[in-house]
């Protein structure tokens, strides 16, 4: 549950008897140990950093990580709306072992560095969800597209990255949109996209991501 359209979608699913709450827990279990699966057959060994990127309303912080050796085809990953942090670093080192450049940005940079969630706090936790929705608002689609060319460009200039290949984009929940506004207007390198789970991703409005 990342949005106010994700929880109410939760709350619909699970209001019409598609399927009982402790069903749907067990879903959400079996997401959660997809995180801390065993490395992949044939990993290769990663070497990831901290670092920050220029942008033009900016400094963003976001992890890189990659492979030790050569070049690779990348990936910029979208968090939901908890941001950066262990999981997504989790996530991002096991799809580097694959053999992909990958980084996570902090898309709430212009508000609060990354880590900004505590262990065990959701939207529903007093307090957070007023401290996050502002930051929020300031995601305009002019400010993702903004972002999405300051992040592919500075993937590009990475040496662990192979400018050959296509550039993928994954977003989850909130950054499902995103993923499509990067697609849309980095099209000469965005080659592949997925957003899971989605929220927003077609609306009434004549800037919908799904125009794109």
């Amino acid at each position: 549950m990342c949005d106010d359209l994700t929880e109410a979608d939760n709350e619909a699913y699970l209001s019409d008897g598609a399927v009982s709450r402790r069903h749907f827990a067990a879903i959400a279990g079996a997401a959660g140990i997809i995180a801390v699966l065993p490395r992949p057959a044939d990993a290769q060994a990663t070497r990831g950093k901290d670092v920050t990127i220029t942008t033009a309303d900016g400094t963003c912080d976001a992890y890189w990580v990659a492979p030790a050796k050569g070049k690779h085809p990348a990936v910029l990953v979208w968090p939901d709306i908890y941001g950066l942090r262990p999981a997504f670093r989790q996530m991002a080192d096991r799809l580097a072992s694959s053999g992909y450049a990958v980084l996570v940005v902090n898309q709430f940079y212009r508000s609060t560095k990354a880590d900004f969630i505590k262990p065990g706090e959701t939207l529903e936790t007093p307090g957070v969800r007023e401290k996050v929705m502002p930051w929020r608002a300031l995601l305009t689609p002019d400010a993702t597209k903004r972002d999405a060319a300051a992040f592919v460009a500075w993937i590009d200039k990475q040496p662990q990255t192979d400018v050959k290949r296509g550039m993928a984009t994954t977003g989850y929940c909130m950054g499902g949109p995103m993923v499509l506004y990067t697609a849309g207007t980095q099209a000469k390198r965005i080659r592949a996209g997925a957003s899971f789970h989605g929220g927003g991703l077609a609306t009434d409005k004549p800037d919908s991501p799904h125009l794109l």
